[in-house]
């Protein structure tokens, strides 16, 4: 700067008007330049810390995803093995078969609700950021129908289940039930009429079908984590 002001202070001094005003048009010049280079570098740190945010966002939903999947992978088996049991149960009662051995472990484990819990902090993270900031717009669809559709309607079919659990097997095995224990064993008060029952038949058959409806759910839930998991790995594998 002390530069400038002595070529100024001399380039006036000397009446050189044409030269001055040559130099002061460079000066300005390179004045615009010097600020359009730090609006740049301005810019450049703050894409960089915006797509840090991001990477470290992206690396929270991974770790969700997979405890997710933790979670899911133990639902299903549950859920499953407990789908089979009334499966079982469905065809000694529509075919009047004989008692099988354990039977009344099978009726511990007829309609019950079973609640899980899936971990969202890293999306809500990035949606407080913005989730427009994912420029990649597969990516962006999937992780948001996993968010705001498969998990949801996982929560439906399980409200489905509760709701049968609570409003229609409960107050059945508190008339016709002696004991009864939560996924351990039942005892009906009456053996043959419980089953020649075929109210409880046709809830049962109802039952398996939002059972079904439960799994298929869960298994697209768990498919659509690992293919997440597999494209945030690729995202932050290319920064």
């Amino acid at each position: 700067m002390k530069l400038f002001r002595k070529i100024r202070l001399k380039l006036v001094e000397t009446n050189r008007v044409k030269k001055y005003l040559l130099y002061a048009t460079g000066e300005i010049i390179l004045v615009v330049i010097g600020i359009l280079l730090a609006l740049q570098i301005n810019n450049w740190n703050e894409s960089n810390k915006q797509q840090k945010e991001i990477e470290n966002a992206l690396m929270e939903i991974k770790n969700d995803l997979l405890l997710d999947q933790q979670v899911l992978n133990e639902a299903l088996r549950i859920k499953q093995e407990e789908y089979d049991m009334q499966q079982t149960v469905i065809d000694i009662l529509g075919q009047k078969k004989e008692m099988v051995k354990g039977f009344d472990e099978l009726l511990g484990h007829l309609m019950l609700k079973r609640n899980v819990e899936f971990t969202k902090n890293g999306f809500e993270l990035l949606k407080d950021m913005g989730i427009g900031k994912i420029e990649d717009d597969a990516f962006r669809i999937k992780l948001t129908s996993y968010y705001d559709l498969s998990l949801p309607r996982i929560y439906a079919e399980i409200d489905d289940d509760t709701m049968e659990f609570q409003t229609i097997w409960l107050p059945y095995v508190r008339e016709h039930f002696t004991d009864w224990l939560f996924g351990m064993y039942g005892t009906p008060k009456d053996f043959e009429a419980f089953v020649n029952d075929e109210y409880i038949l046709i809830t049962l058959k109802v039952n398996l079908g939002n059972a079904e409806g439960t799994i298929e759910a869960m298994e697209k839930a768990l498919l659509e984590s690992s293919e997440l998991v597999a494209m945030i790995d690729e995202k932050l594998t290319d920064q």
